[in-house]
Order: structure tokens, then C-alpha cells, then sequence
């Protein structure tokens, strides 16, 4: 759990934080405007923030409670559409990079919300063991 919790966490306040210090080199390199850049930004690590705290609390021996994990979920998930929204949206000649990032960007949240509702809220996959059960 705690792995899985920190990859999140970090992948959260990398590309924040990067994105926000980058962000008119991105800008200009993606075609997309600033202000689209530092929000997203702040999105992330605001939840990078939260799935931190998460990793926190499973890495002092203290399983996160259910509804934390749910919403944990839910973000990732919900950001999905989110970024495929976005990616449709600026999608032009000139911005297909920044289209394609957050194409990739919805992939890999959709990806960690499947995981992560497999592991922390499913069936056996969150039953004991190293998947879900651990507490370390």
C-alpha cells in the first residue's frame, strides 16, 4: 500500500512542480496558455499533497480509512476525463504536443485509479498480502 500510495503521491508533485516552475518554457513548447499550465499544476500537487498524507499515515502503521481511498480513487478517475477534455480542446496544429501530454497525463491517472480501486477497495486483490493488506 505504501508503495503504491508514494508512487502516486510523487508522480503528483513531480509534474506539479515541475510544470510550475517550467511553466512558460512548457507554455511555449506545448502551445498552451499559462494559465491552463499553473492550474493543472496546482491540481497536482494539491493532490499529490493528499495521496502524500495517505503514504504517510500507511507507512506509520495506519491503514487510511476507506472513504480516504475511495476519494483517492475518485480524483485519479476523476481526472481522467479531465485531462481528455483538455487534450480535445487545444487540440491544433500547433498544440498537438500539449494534447498529447495530457493525453498521456489521463492515461496514467486512469490507470492508477483501476490499480488503486484494485488494490485498496477490490476483492481479493485487497485481502492480506503485499497488494493491499500490507500496512509497512
Amino acid at each position: 500500500m505504501t508503495a503504491l500510495l508514494s508512487l502516486d503521491s510523487g508522480a503528483g508533485l513531480l509534474v506539479g512542480g515541475l510544470m510550475l516552475v517550467f511553466a512558460e518554457w512548457l507554455g511555449q513548447l506545448l502551445g498552451l496558455p499559462l494559465s491552463l499550465l499553473r492550474s493543472t499544476a496546482a491540481v497536482n500537487v494539491l493532490y499529490g499533497l493528499y495521496s502524500g498524507s495517505l503514504a504517510a499515515q500507511a507507512l506509520a502503521g495506519r491503514r487510511p480509512s476507506r472513504i480516504a481511498l475511495r476519494l483517492l480513487v475518485w480524483a485519479n478517475a476523476a481526472w481522467l476525463p479531465v485531462c481528455v477534455g483538455i487534450a480535445i480542446a487545444y487540440w491544433s496544429a500547433t498544440a498537438w504536443l500539449g494534447s498529447g501530454y495530457f493525453l498521456g497525463e489521463g492515461l496514467f491517472v486512469g490507470g492508477l485509479a483501476w490499480w488503486e480501486a484494485r488494490v485498496f477497495l477490490g476483492g481479493a486483490a485487497s485481502e492480506g498480502g503485499e497488494a493491499g493488506g500490507s500496512r509497512a
